[in-house]
């Protein structure tokens, strides 16, 4: 059975759109690994964001990488932080580990910062 990539990418683009959050994660992917179409990390970085304010954990580490190296975006370490502390939250083991990882080597101000932004995080709803 062949898999037509460029299909399933139009069927979860269709879906995030309509807003379904596994999709918005989904898509997010499918512009990261340039599967189905053209790669464009902005939009991996768009749809992943959108999935990560509605609380999905995976794309709330996903984007903490893209801002940890550059991907899509100028690479900023206090929002990757942000991010992976808010995916740790949700039980993300790995973004606790870069979580401890990136605190080692920042300052604590920016730590503590990042730590209340993560504390008053509200998903926001789907579309």
């Amino acid at each position: 059975m062949s898999v037509d990539l460029a299909r399933a990418r139009s069927l979860t683009e269709r879906a995030a759109n309509e807003g379904h959050l596994r999709a918005m994660h989904d898509l997010g992917v499918f512009y990261a690994r340039g599967e189905g179409g053209a790669s464009d990390d902005e939009a991996a970085l768009g749809w992943f964001r959108r999935a990560a304010e509605a609380g999905v954990t995976d794309s709330q580490f996903n984007v903490g990488v893209f801002y940890e190296r550059g991907r899509g975006v100028a690479a900023d370490n206090d929002e990757a932080l942000y991010w992976f502390m808010l995916a740790a939250k949700s039980g993300d083991d790995g973004a606790a580990a870069r979580v401890s990882e990136l605190s080692a080597d920042m300052a604590p101000l920016r730590v503590d910062r990042a730590r209340a932004r993560a504390e008053a995080f509200v998903a926001a709803g789907a579309l």
